[in-house]
């Protein structure tokens, strides 16, 4: 049958199903083959020439027909399998839209509530497919969060908070919960000090992180992206940093960016925001130069003073002679670092990017103290026509 673009997809569907004979043409659609997803106004000038299309239920009949089975049925592998369809359908944005309106959320938390009620609810299929479900729906961004109860929330976190389970399937329990939080954290503000304040969560958030899970670790770090985002003071977003910083939550991370297998694109993103907010929180350092009556600026610039190896002249080799050296003999060390005073290093941190220069190189001294001495020793044995500044 010719699909004709200029004719509605009413008109379309009634034709189809005279031909057919088919009653009640107004419960069905077409649906395109390839993906499943229901064809309207919006997406069919997407169709590809040789696109299969199938006559199959309308999202409102498809809705209806759910909602009776799931209320009708009391056995349990029934609602299991209506559950597990239902989370492969509202993947579809028009089926979802219609979930919606025909109050199917409400449906799908009292299913969540009825077994977060129950001491085994951590196994149980019906929690894993409602929850696959209902996560799926809050990924369209057609959900209003101030609509969620914050009971349903309140269990979500203390799911994953309570227990530390790494199931391989994106669709266990705790890996649906950590993607219903992240969500619900980074569109509404309500989510921080829920977050914050549970027992244990920011710990299992961590734990997580580190874990060997790609896809637990890319949902933990979205809720840690959605309380940096969400923070309602710059205090609780410093003491937040604090936090994530005295658990090595960077070391947890860079594993993954040295990984021979890359990120996945939703990982990708959330690394490259959790980048940002740490970056964007130096800021206010580039705009701060050296000051000699900064304690901490002065202790920066000598422990980088310290650090600066000895260089033989003869050999350009790292000397094994003991400190102590005359300042004068380190000025071309100076110079060749790329200082333009050798006399005065403190000028060059005098502009920005100010004293985050000095403190990331002083930090880089302190923490590696093989790495430091190696990269200056490069330096230094660079041919002049070749140098590349370390400072710049």
């Amino acid at each position: 049958l010719y699909f004709d673009q200029s004719k509605a997809l009413p008109e379309i569907v009634l034709k189809l199903c005279e031909k057919w004979g088919i009653a009640n043409p107004e419960n069905y659609a077409l649906r395109s083959e390839d993906n499943s997803l229901y064809i309207t106004e919006k997406n069919r000038l997407d169709l590809k020439d040789g696109a299969v299309l199938k006559l199959t239920l309308s999202p409102a009949a498809q809705v209806s027909r759910f909602i009776f089975s799931i209320n009708s049925s009391l056995n349990i592998p029934d609602r299991v399998a209506a559950l597990r369809a239902l989370r492969t359908e509202v993947k579809d944005i028009t089926y979802a839209n219609q979930f919606i309106k025909q109050e199917g959320l409400e449906i799908l938390l009292k299913i969540c509530a009825d077994c977060f009620a129950s001491p085994n609810h951590m196994d149980s299929p019906i929690l894993r497919w409602a929850l696959a479900a209902y996560s799926e729906l809050l990924a369209h961004g057609i959900v209003q969060y101030e609509t969620i109860p914050e009971d349903f929330i309140r269990n979500i976190i203390s799911l994953f908070s309570s227990t530390m389970r790494i199931d391989p399937d994106p669709q266990s329990p705790i890996s649906s919960a950590l993607r219903i939080a992240g969500l619900y954290v980074a569109n509404n503000r309500k989510g921080f000090a829920m977050v914050v304040s549970a027992t244990h969560c920011f710990q299992a958030l961590l734990n997580y992180a580190e874990c060997s899970a790609a896809l637990f670790k890319e949902r933990a770090l979205a809720i840690i992206n959605g309380l940096i985002a969400t923070a309602p003071t710059e205090m609780d977003r410093i003491e937040l940093f604090g936090s994530l910083e005295v658990n090595n939550i960077d070391n947890a991370l860079s594993s993954v960016v040295f990984l021979d297998t890359p990120a996945t694109p939703p990982f990708a993103h959330e690394l490259y925001l959790y980048q940002c907010y740490s970056l964007n929180r130096l800021s206010q350092r580039r705009a701060y130069f050296f000051n000699a009556q900064d304690k901490d600026c002065v202790q920066y610039l000598r422990t980088l003073r310290q650090a600066i190896p000895e260089i033989d002249e003869e050999s350009h080799m790292i000397a094994v002679k003991p400190k102590g050296t005359p300042a004068s003999e380190m000025l071309d060390a100076w110079r060749k670092l790329g200082f333009s005073d050798v006399e005065a290093p403190e000028k060059d941190f005098m502009a920005p990017p100010g004293v985050l220069a000095l403190e990331a190189m002083a930090q880089f001294a302190h923490q590696d103290h093989a790495g430091f001495p190696h990269a200056i020793l490069g330096q230094v044995n660079r041919p002049e026509e070749v140098c590349f500044p370390f400072v710049w």
